[in-house]
């Protein structure tokens, strides 16, 4: 498999499908002309961990959002973080009991998303691929490839978006897959289909559910949720 070494000659979903095809493991490079460096960890094609300095939102604030901890226990995550920076946010609360580890993992695969979503903004870095061990994903679930493929611009895709009336937002396309809807939805369509899928899909019906299954149902309700607000914010 060979890459293009620079990002301006192809777009980012082209190189992560082509690690997918691959079923790589291992950790791709991204490093912008100021010097910044995004690392991408895959495991078997899928897209483990995402280390990077783009802003997103923290893990307390995500899980808070879905439900998953009360704002009492996150209060008490920033006091211990602020007695001792080395501990990390996920760590804290499980050893609380404030939420499962199966609620972390759905949690991180949320933020690994969010940070993911940022670095299909950069129009040029430097592409290298490391064939290795990847870092830890921090126990998060992986993404699929429908979670970082689906939507994503395309090379082939350049010369559409340049044709007036062809430019698609590709979050907002990827919103309304993910609910089932098409281009032509209005909000209140938005809103009967998450309230339809999150009554069928919500986690809490299945409480006899083994761990595994519940955390990627905790993941599906929070891609549902993700969606939702993307296309009404």
């Amino acid at each position: 498999m060979i890459l293009p070494g620079r990002l301006r000659l192809t777009t980012l979903g082209d190189v992560l499908g082509a690690l997918h095809r691959d079923g790589a493991t291992g950790v791709l490079e991204l490093t912008e002309p100021s010097g910044r460096v995004h690392r991408i960890s895959l495991i078997a094609g899928l897209i483990g961990h995402v280390d990077s300095s783009v802003p997103v939102r923290r893990l307390g604030d995500i899980l808070k959002s879905q439900g998953l901890v009360d704002p009492a226990k996150l209060q008490a995550l920033s006091e211990r973080l602020a007695v001792d920076h080395h501990l990390r946010a996920g760590d804290v609360l499980v050893g609380m009991a404030a939420v499962t580890r199966e609620e972390l993992a759905a949690g991180l695969s949320i933020q690994c998303r969010e940070r993911l979503d940022r670095l299909f903004s950069i129009e040029d870095a430097r592409v290298a691929f490391r064939v290795a061990r990847p870092g830890s994903a921090g126990s998060a679930v992986p993404l699929g490839p429908g979670e970082f493929l689906f939507g994503r611009a395309r090379a082939r895709d350049r010369l559409r978006a340049s044709i007036p009336g062809r430019r698609r937002d590709p979050v907002r396309a990827r919103a309304l897959a993910t609910l089932g809807l098409d281009d032509g939805a209005d909000r209140s369509s938005v809103q009967r289909a998450f309230r339809k899928l999150a009554a069928r899909l919500h986690p809490d019906r299945f409480p006899s559910a083994e761990a595994s299954d519940k955390a990627e149902m905790i993941k599906r309700f929070a891609e549902l949720s993700a969606a939702y607000h993307a296309l009404v914010a």
